[in-house]
């Protein structure tokens, strides 16, 4: 396991699999304002996962994905980024059809 710490709100994970595959990425690590929720992007081969995890239930729900798949070539994707509102909803910003896009769940 190999962490990256960029600017102050910028941390990324990559995590190598087992089976020698790509490493998956973990990125834009956020905890609701409530402290009941905790959202984060994945990254591998070339697409991305925003993920949202009840601290109570431990409950992994599947927000938002992007990104194209790449078969192991090599791919720079826009940064996948997440931010809690103090309003409780969650923004994400990404990237669809190669086109950055910026969503809004509450």
């Amino acid at each position: 396991v190999q962490a990256y710490a960029g600017g102050a709100d910028d941390f990324r994970l990559d995590l190598g699999n087992v089976d020698g595959q790509l490493p998956v990425q973990v990125s834009s690590v956020k905890i609701s304002p409530d402290k009941q929720y905790v959202a984060f992007a994945t990254l591998f081969d070339g697409t991305y996962k925003v993920e949202v995890v009840n601290t109570a239930s431990r409950k992994r729900s599947t927000i938002e994905k992007g990104g194209y798949r790449l078969d192991g070539r090599p791919y720079s994707p826009r940064q996948v980024l997440v931010a809690w509102l103090r309003s409780g909803d969650l923004i994400v910003s990404g990237e669809r059809n190669g086109e950055p896009v910026m969503s809004q769940y509450g």
